[in-house]
């Protein structure tokens, strides 16, 4: 089924009585990828993240190469009244290659490739009293060749996570997950002190002007600045990143 999946998915988008519902994503999909228009990366920035390949990684002082995704999974009983039980399942691993797909202009999608860590509790996956989860990299999943052995996952549906080797424990290593780029714990805003006097509906940079009327300078003497007017520059950031960027290659 999997195998011919391509296939139907495209003879479906042609020939569907919906095709008014389809979008052109959809259709650009169906139409299947310009094979000679493929890229391959070591280095992908997205959501925040910038994730590099394992064989990018060695030899550096920081480690980018860590991935967690979470995915609801099915299962289905055997027996006569077969029953239908689904699960979110958090599966962890490492890119080791990141390709690019071209849909002729019209659509890109990456794909990160990854190696991962088998979830079946302490085997390839731990979690102690203390709450943290460690995992052994010496048992994998999906590696082999068949139809379900799928190492490659959407890169919109990777997060970061980083691997710290458990000195005790040789094989295992416990994981820290990663915060976002310019992304900040601001606590529950809806928790307002009534007693707080906040400034509200000013801009940023103008609070930070306002705010320097008041701020002494340390040197009174400013005759030898070449001008009298104080310049402002305020970095503007986005509190999350959530627009797709590839570094140069």
């Amino acid at each position: 089924m999997h195998a011919k999946f391509h296939e139907w998915f495209r003879d479906y988008v042609a020939y569907t009585d919906d095709a008014d519902d389809i979008t052109l994503e959809i259709k650009w999909l169906a139409e299947r990828p310009n094979n000679d228009v493929v890229k391959r990366f070591e280095e992908y920035n997205i959501h925040g993240f910038k994730f590099r390949t394992v064989n990018k990684d060695e030899g550096l002082k920081t480690q980018n190469s860590g991935v967690v995704m979470s995915a609801i999974t099915t299962s289905v009983s055997r027996g006569r009244n077969p029953i239908s039980v689904s699960c979110d399942n958090t599966y962890y691993s490492k890119v080791i290659d990141i390709i690019e797909f071209d849909y002729f202009g019209k659509l890109r999608v990456i794909l990160f490739k990854c190696i991962w860590v088998d979830t079946t509790l302490n085997k390839g996956i731990k979690v102690d009293e203390f709450g943290i989860t460690s995992v052994r990299f010496s048992e994998l999943i999906h590696t082999g060749a068949l139809e379900l052995d799928e190492p490659f996952i959407l890169a919109t549906d990777a997060r970061m996570v980083y691997y710290v080797d458990d000195l005790v424990d040789e094989g295992w290593c416990s994981l820290c997950h990663m915060k976002p780029r310019d992304s900040y714990d601001m606590g529950d805003l809806n928790e307002k002190d009534p007693n707080e006097s906040l400034v509200e509906d000013i801009p940023f940079c103008e609070q930070q002007i306002e705010n320097l009327k008041e701020f002494p300078l340390v040197r009174d003497d400013i005759n030898d600045l070449e001008s009298n007017e104080m310049h402002v520059a305020v970095d503007s950031h986005n509190v999350c990143e959530d627009e797709i960027g590839i570094d140069d290659l």
